[in-house]
């Protein structure tokens, strides 16, 4: 099964069935609208399949489909919540040489995307981390004690143990960005900065939302920098031909 927005494409033209990921054309940006598309046809995918299986009833079924299309009402309230603010900390952390960004649950992969888009958008190095591993891990780097450091933490399990680690944060130096529920008195309190999430999403629909601000970010501090996306004015990387892209072996001869 492709889930692909290139349905022509080989991985199309090879795989059995094709979800169509197809989006509208807007101008260039590191991966941020197929990430969404990517997870909505997993999600959807994944309802359909527990319905099916009668895991839950259709109405249950249909109240999950609801949820998921109100997390475009908070992406869109969170935009307007902290694209400014998303540009003050992209100004303030220009000269940071690195960041770190850490959640835990469904949105350590919101962590790995946030620290992707940076490397993408804005070439500067940064790393993504479960929040428990942070403090076996990350806690030990010396090599640079303000670090910046991303807590992306939606209020459900797992937040009140990111609300342990802000001290020994704050005792570190590291410059700490809470990404929380708008209110939130657990971490958000704690932190240096505050980009606020509007909305109350369902824990399992965090991924859809939780990502806004760090994908701002990125862009801001991409543009604050005068790094192009994936380093276009770079010779370098023009000489490199974007190896991102591969070719498909599918004759494999023993």
């Amino acid at each position: 099964i492709a889930i692909t927005a290139n349905p022509a494409g080989p991985l199309g033209q090879l795989c059995d069935k094709v979800i169509d990921c197809t989006v509208p054309d807007f101008p260039p940006a590191p991966g941020v609208r197929s990430y969404r598309m990517s997870l909505l046809a997993l999600y959807l995918l994944a309802i359909r399949l527990g319905e099916v299986r009668d895991l839950y009833s259709q109405d249950e079924a249909n109240g999950m489909r609801q949820e998921l299309l109100k997390t475009a009402d908070a992406i869109e309230a969170t935009i307007t919540a902290v694209n400014a603010k998303t540009r003050q900390l992209a100004e303030s952390l220009a000269n940071e040489k690195s960041y770190v960004f850490v959640g835990d649950g469904p949105n350590f992969g919101t962590a790995m995307f946030g620290a992707a888009k940076v490397i993408e958008a804005a070439g500067v190095h940064a790393m993504g981390q479960e929040s428990e591993e942070w403090a076996h891990l990350q806690y030990f780097s010396a090599i640079e004690s303000t670090t910046p450091t991303f807590l992306i933490s939606p209020g459900y399990r797992g937040h009140n143990r990111v609300g342990e680690l802000m001290e020994p944060l704050k005792n570190l130096g590291r410059i700490t960005i809470a990404i929380t529920p708008e209110g939130d008195q657990v971490v958000a309190p704690q932190a240096n900065w505050v980009l606020p999430v509007i909305g109350n999403v369902p824990e399992i629909f965090t991924p859809m939302v939780y990502p806004v601000a760090t994908e701002l970010f990125a862009a801001h501090l991409s543009d604050v920098l005068g790094e192009p996306f994936f380093r276009r004015n770079n010779e370098a990387y023009i000489r490199n031909n974007d190896i991102r892209t591969t070719e498909i072996v599918t004759d494999i001869k023993a």
